[in-house]
């Protein structure tokens, strides 16, 4: 009896066009996908700053994770600005690299402008740091960072 169902089993798999790679593929992907966290922070002058982070696990590599921050700037209920960065981490239990940075679609609204001054990655350390302005309006500064140690634990600012 048990053979049988293995049969079948097996048989509407092929039917399927499933092949035994694409089952063990998906067998043996267990990592979460990604975990997402979000904060509020509220900021004088009646500016409140969302911040998004994610992190998700590479399925092909056990030592690599993909990681991006997105900060989101409002003053009351009108957002003025969304900036982030992303960026892949490889690590290994004792070195830590960066392998690969972006900067987000950078959208500005409501006559705001964002000026960029670094963009930079050293050892397991992404940062970006610029301004955000208005004519007429107190300059805010913008600094979003994301870091890797050496375990592969990624933490955002």
């Amino acid at each position: 009896m048990r053979k049988s169902f293995v049969s079948i089993a097996l048989g509407a798999c092929l039917a399927l066009g499933l092949s035994s790679q694409t089952m063990y593929a998906s067998a043996f992907n267990y990592l979460p996908d990604s975990v997402v966290t979000t904060n509020i922070e509220y900021i004088d002058n009646d500016i409140t700053v969302i911040t998004e982070f994610s992190v998700s696990n590479n399925a092909r590599s056990t030592y690599e994770k993909t990681a991006s921050v997105s900060k989101t700037y409002k003053k009351g209920n009108e957002t003025i600005a969304k900036i982030g960065i992303s960026g892949t981490f490889q690590y290994d239990g004792n070195t830590v690299k960066v392998k690969s940075k972006s900067v987000t679609p950078k959208t500005v609204y409501s006559g705001w402008s964002f000026s960029q001054d670094s963009f930079t990655s050293s050892g397991g350390k992404i940062s970006l740091s610029g301004e955000l302005k208005k004519l007429f309006t107190t300059n805010m500064s913008v600094d979003i960072s994301l870091s890797c140690d050496k375990n592969g634990n990624i933490d955002y600012n």
